[in-house]
């Protein structure tokens, strides 16, 4: 398979109470943006409101989303998701030509349906307003979540040095974890999407896309990666991880924050309930 799927451009972690998750990722050292107004694009072409309110931190080329419904009655995305836990829902993977992504994963036995349009105005930096082309995964395929490919039309507004500088040092999304009663079945689905093979890891599965991977676990492989830690629901998306430039000062900054975490050798982790639900671990880059 033709690799139109390059890796993760954003994450989303939805919440009812969006305030609280901008204090509890500002609390970890994140520079996290004001809410905006997530727009879709009408028959006549207009941008309209979903709904959606989305704020976000940013790195070089992956974001994190925090995201939650404002108005239930225009057909927000995660609505759904919502009713099922808080937490993280939404994986979105990066395509050069959201078209080619589609028709590439069709190929493959993955219905993916025609290309969307969506934007949000970007207020930081350079003003304007972002534009995306993307399709969600159906969920019969991957029910774990909001599991999407999308296009940047213009990417140098999202991307801009102004919100990238975090004081925990966070410098990329570099990992997302699925927990699946049937491993084997979602790692043949991230295979067809992905257009590279699991590999088996102490607690499960990896599929590496370069410069981030999908974990799949079951129950078990979630406990023994991040001892105590329960799935919020099956299936789902119990964890995310971001590289950071230097652990030891990552560590010192939640320990000055008062932010709870775990410290294994190579890597640290903040619980779910310090995480709007998900766990959040840093981990150094290479």
């Amino acid at each position: 398979m033709a690799k139109t799927i390059t890796g993760i451009d954003h994450l989303g972690v939805v919440g009812a109470d969006m305030a609280a998750n901008q204090a509890a990722y500002e609390r970890m050292g994140f520079i996290v943006t004001e809410p905006r107004p997530l727009m879709g694009i009408d028959g006549d072409g207009n941008d309209v409101e979903l709904g959606q309110h989305s704020q976000h931190f940013v790195f070089g080329s992956t974001y994190v989303e925090l995201t939650g419904v404002v108005d239930p009655k225009k057909g927000s995305h995660v609505g759904d998701f919502l009713k099922r836990y808080e937490g993280l829902h939404i994986v979105c993977f990066a395509a050069a030509d959201a078209e080619a992504a589609g028709t590439a994963l069709r190929a493959h036995g993955i219905a993916a349906p025609p290309v969307m349009e969506s934007a949000r105005f970007v207020y930081y930096g350079d003003t304007g307003t972002a534009r995306f082309r993307w399709f969600p995964l159906p969920q019969d395929a991957t029910p774990e979540g909001l599991i999407c490919v999308v296009q940047h039309v213009n990417p140098e507004l999202v991307f801009q040095d102004v919100v990238m500088n975090h004081p925990n040092g966070a410098q990329a999304v570099v990992e997302v974890t699925l927990c699946s009663e049937t491993p084997d079945v979602a790692c043949a689905t991230y295979q067809k999407i992905l257009g590279v093979p699991p590999t088996d890891i102490p607690f499960g599965h990896v599929l590496d896309c370069g410069e981030a991977r999908v974990i799949v676990v079951d129950r078990a492989g979630l406990a023994a990666h991040y001892p105590g830690v329960t799935p919020p629901a099956m299936p789902s998306l119990p964890a995310f991880a971001v590289g950071v430039a230097d652990l030891a000062h990552t560590a010192m900054y939640l320990r000055g924050a008062g932010v709870p975490f775990t410290e294994d050798t190579d890597r640290l982790w903040v619980a779910p309930e310090y995480g709007g639900g998900t766990v959040v671990e840093f981990r150094a880059l290479d």
